[in-house]
């Protein structure tokens, strides 16, 4: 039970708190638009590996997607405006933003679980039979998982979608993920929770 527990608290698991749409804007169509995938950031190193896994996340969801990077490298990739407007020049029809916002940790108490029948309630001899006997060893498995502290390291994104002819913005959701173990992981439950939101209100087609 503890090593099951341990596996699903351990896994990147993304909600979103927050979304709005713009209600006069018409829905993506896969068929005839180009996005461009841009993270908002500094680092470039990082920047780039998370620009091309956004880029391929998207393009696994039906819409043709470039890295922003590739579109517009010598912009400025902190500043919002400056990639707008380069990117009218370029043939994406939509621009999607991540930016991280918040990174924080939050550290929570797990109770202690009575998983296994106690050393006098012992029907097959785990403890004092022939097994431990022949073998030399107890149980497979504790009689008790014990009580512990899991720390859970809990990160915002801002997701931004805007319309690069007018420098609009048609959508925007705030996630939180827990405990993001790889990038390859984390921007695919950052997109996949992004596109389930969007189809929620007809912006991204079923």
């Amino acid at each position: 039970m503890l090593a099951v527990l341990l596996i699903l608290t351990a896994c990147d698991y993304t909600d979103f708190e927050a979304t709005w749409q713009d209600p006069s804007i018409r829905p993506i169509d896969p068929r005839n638009e180009h996005l461009a995938a841009l993270l908002l950031s500094a680092n470039e190193s990082v920047r780039r590996s998370f620009e091309d896994n956004l880029a391929r996340q998207l393009n696994r969801h039906g819409v043709e997607t470039t890295p922003g990077y590739q579109l517009v490298p010598e912009a400025d990739a902190t500043n919002k405006e400056e990639l707008l407007a380069d990117l009218k020049t370029t043939t994406a029809d939509h621009a999607v933003f991540m930016r991280i916002i918040d990174r924080e940790k939050q550290v929570r108490y797990i109770p202690g679980y009575d998983s296994y029948p106690g050393l006098y309630d012992d029907p097959f001899f785990w403890y004092d039979g022939p097994f431990v006997r022949q073998w030399g060893y107890g149980p497979w498995f504790s009689p008790y998982d014990l009580p512990y502290y899991q720390v859970d390291t809990i990160v915002s994104v801002e997701t931004l979608v805007y319309s690069v002819p007018d420098s609009k913005l048609v959508w925007t959701g705030l996630s939180k993920t827990m405990n993001p173990s790889e990038v390859d992981r984390f921007v695919k439950e950052l997109v996949s929770g992004a596109v389930k939101e969007m189809k929620k209100t007809g912006f991204f087609p079923s």
